[in-house]
């Protein structure tokens, strides 16, 4: 099973062709970094911005996955 990496942080633009349809906007251009990976690193501030070092990196680096995970399971609920 493949973890859902909420696809990318920064999508590619469209571009409306003669026809006013929106077409992808083709640019020579890397997917860049997943959502997930944007949360992963905005969690991992949050957690250094609370000064504490009572646990280890690897445990950090965890936590921010997880947070990050959450995130993004949150954002594919069904609007209620």
């Amino acid at each position: 099973m493949s973890t859902n990496d909420g696809g990318p942080a920064f999508p590619q633009p469209l571009a409306v062709d003669p026809h006013d349809s929106k077409v992808p906007f083709k640019a020579p251009a890397e997917p860049g970094m997943t959502l997930r990976d944007w949360f992963i690193g905005q969690a991992i501030i949050a957690i250094y911005q609370n000064d504490r070092r009572d646990f280890s990196f690897a445990e950090d680096a965890g936590a921010a996955v997880k947070l990050a995970d959450a995130m993004i399971a949150e954002l594919n609920k069904p609007n209620t």
